[in-house]
């Protein structure tokens, strides 16, 4: 977890910006792709995003 800065939204899931540049897509979370006002998908976005947050605080 300590090589992802953050994660975005992308065309085919959840992307995970690395600290080399380079981005992981998690095409496990697909459900989220084109996202157009699904709120489910909103709310499985948020809940990734809020437990790498909670990953990256110091201990």
């Amino acid at each position: 977890m300590e090589q992802v800065t953050h994660v975005t939204l992308g065309n085919w899931g959840a992307e995970f910006h690395r600290t080399d540049g380079f981005k992981t897509t998690a095409y496990a979370l697909s459900g989220m792709a084109g996202y157009t006002g699904n709120v489910k998908g909103a709310n499985r976005f948020a809940e990734v995003q809020a437990a790498l947050e909670r990953a990256r605080r110091p201990a």
